[in-house]
């Protein structure tokens, strides 16, 4: 598999995106499934929070030891049965899990994953936010958003 984790932050009252990826995770499936759904039904996830990438080494650097490192734990988790379009995903961050309903889509031999979460609402990461909106104000006119966009694209 060919898999793509990115996400995409908010900056500015306006909302502008801030793209970033991980490049270091690891992931279990089963390799015997025939269909994307049976391959990826049931896969589990472990990131390397401090493989965020931005494409800019000092933003990196800032999102990376203000928000990942003031995280308690590591981040994992687990796909439910992609049935329909959807898929339950369960996401473990800060030592608390939340399950969220992604949408998916396959068009060739691509799986594309999408959803959300909210930094604050879903993980209580009040910490890791604080420390991240404070080392960012200036830059981001003191507006950071706690709602973070999730794509993933897996290729067969």
């Amino acid at each position: 598999l060919a898999v793509t984790l990115d996400w995409i932050a908010y900056k500015f009252e306006e909302k502008e995106a801030v793209r970033g990826s991980f490049t270091d995770f690891d992931l279990e499936y089963n390799e015997d499934g025939q269909t994307p759904e049976e391959k990826l039904s049931n896969l589990t996830f472990k990131v390397d929070k401090e493989s965020a990438n931005t494409n800019d080494a000092d933003r990196d650097k800032t999102i990376v030891d203000n928000f990942f490192l003031n995280l308690k734990g590591d981040i994992h988790g687990n796909l439910g049965e992609l049935k329909d379009g959807k898929v339950p995903v369960t996401i473990s961050m800060n030592e608390r899990s939340v399950t969220k309903t992604f949408e998916y889509d396959i068009k060739d031999d691509t799986v594309y994953f999408k959803g959300e979460i909210d930094i604050l609402e879903d993980f209580m990461a009040e910490t890791a936010f604080n420390a991240l909106h404070k080392a960012c104000a200036v830059l981001h006119l003191d507006k950071t958003w706690t709602d973070v966009a999730i794509e993933v694209s897996v290729k067969m």
